[in-house]
Order: structure tokens, then C-alpha cells, then sequence
């Protein structure tokens, strides 16, 4: 088993967090873990979540925010 360490500040964890428990499909099922608390043990997977979850932003902007060129 190889340990997994959350690289985000403690807000972007409980956001993280909170959209587990609210994807979860295994609570009260004992021996199953579904997807949403399986990608909780890899670190690639939490590492790309933190870094979208960051430039998420970046992309809204230039995406539906960005200005018209002007014709030359």
C-alpha cells in the first residue's frame, strides 16, 4: 500500500470532500469501495484534480469572457 498526501490547501480539501460524499455509491456497504473513494488512493489522480480545480478559472475566463479581436 503506498501512502497518497493531499497538496492543496485545507478549503480545496473539504470541497474535495464534500463531492466525494456526494458522488459516494458505497455508504453502508461493507467491502465495497466505489469509484469516487477509489480515487482517493492514487496520488496522479488527486494531483490533476488539484491542479484543474486551479486553473479552472483560467479557462471559464478566456472561454466566456474573452474580448473580440479587432479586424486588421
Amino acid at each position: 500500500m503506498h501512502i497518497v498526501t493531499w497538496q492543496g490547501t485545507d478549503d480545496e480539501f473539504t470541497r474535495l470532500y464534500d463531492a466525494v460524499i456526494r458522488n459516494c455509491e458505497c455508504m453502508g456497504v461493507s467491502g465495497y469501495c466505489c469509484g469516487a473513494h477509489a480515487m482517493l488512493a492514487d496520488q496522479t489522480v488527486l494531483d490533476r484534480l488539484l491542479w484543474i480545480f486551479r486553473v479552472r478559472g483560467m479557462f471559464l475566463a478566456r472561454e466566456f469572457y474573452a474580448q473580440r479581436g479587432s479586424a486588421s
